[in-house]
């Protein structure tokens, strides 16, 4: 299965969370591709061109890795250690 929110590849027994919507289950690699799913589910759902992402980027902010928490800087940018895109730290 592929977590439809980073297109990380998930084995439905190592998943996260599962969420069912529109009849299909869906799988995710951690808590935090489960909860952006939950919140917006079509936009993931759409082709990637169609995913025009409009919300201003803090660069004063700390970043965070939803699989690697303990990778931490200030602005995006990409998790070293998986590749994944950094999230603004709650």
């Amino acid at each position: 299965m592929i977590d439809p929110v980073c297109g990380m590849e998930v084995t439905p027994e190592d998943a996260a969370g599962t969420f069912q919507y529109k009849g299909e289950q869906f799988y995710f690699c951690n808590e935090s591709c489960l909860e952006q799913f939950q919140a917006n589910p079509e936009h993931f759902l759409a082709p990637p061109s169609d995913r025009i992402d409009t919300t201003p980027v803090d660069r004063t902010a700390i970043y965070t890795c939803p699989m690697d928490p303990e990778v931490r800087q200030l602005g995006p940018g990409t998790c070293p250690k998986c590749g994944m895109a950094l999230e603004p730290l709650t």
